[in-house]
């Protein structure tokens, strides 16, 4: 999503978008994915831990 974002600012020629890239991030992983991740380690417990702890956050 990130990438993308940052591609349409690009491709667009904004540079305001792309200036508030860093807010887009912040939202990412305060909105998605810390959301996603409670809801995992709720649904498949320690076998999401394991698996967290091998796999890094921003692929």
């Amino acid at each position: 999503m990130a990438l993308l974002y940052a591609g349409v600012a690009i491709g667009l020629d904004g540079p305001i978008a792309f200036a508030l890239l860093p807010l887009v991030l912040i939202a990412i992983q305060t909105q998605v994915i810390a959301r996603e991740e409670c809801y995992l380690e709720a649904k498949f417990g320690n076998d999401y831990r394991r698996y967290k702890a091998k796999v890094r956050r921003w692929l």
